[in-house]
């Protein structure tokens, strides 16, 4: 964009999805149950506000925090139409991701939330350092803490 500026910036947790279905049962404790379909997806609030809102037309950036494997996430958004300029890197922790098990009655989550952990420190010096006022609009996809708001 020839002014660097965005119509918004969301900030959020960003996760990889990995989601898994077709099981013929449900196991219990100690029990192996294979799934017929395996989807990776790209995950979170943050991310599927801003390739709706990419999709809409808006030009959006998406502030978040991966790992150093992070590479296929960012390919995805930026696929989408996403700007991924504003995302940081933790190279102490993989990205986060949640594993979603479906099956016709119901589904479970197993979370792990890996350099998500790292998002509020990034945030506030991101906030500091008037990152996010590159943006006409700063979507918070994400409950903030009170001190995040100081910043």
């Amino acid at each position: 964009m020839p002014d660097g500026k965005f119509d918004a910036i969301v900030a959020g947790e960003l996760y990889t999805d990995l989601i898994l279905s077709g099981f013929d049962f449900w196991p219990q404790p100690g029990q192996e149950a294979f799934a017929k379909e395996f989807h990776r997806e790209v995950g979170g609030g943050a991310a599927n506000t801003a390739c709706g809102m990419a999709r809409l037309g808006s030009t959006v950036s998406l502030f978040g925090v991966v790992g150093e494997d992070g590479d296929w996430l960012a390919e995805r958004l930026s696929r989408d139409g996403v700007d991924t300029s504003c995302i940081q890197r933790d190279y102490g922790e993989p990205t986060a991701f949640t594993v979603a098990v479906s099956t016709p009655a119901d589904r479970s989550f197993l979370t792990y939330l890996g350099a998500n952990r790292t998002f509020p420190a990034a945030l506030a010096e991101a906030a500091r350092g008037r990152q996010l006022a590159r943006a006409t609009h700063v979507h918070l996809a994400f409950a903030p803490e009170l001190s995040t708001a100081a910043a």
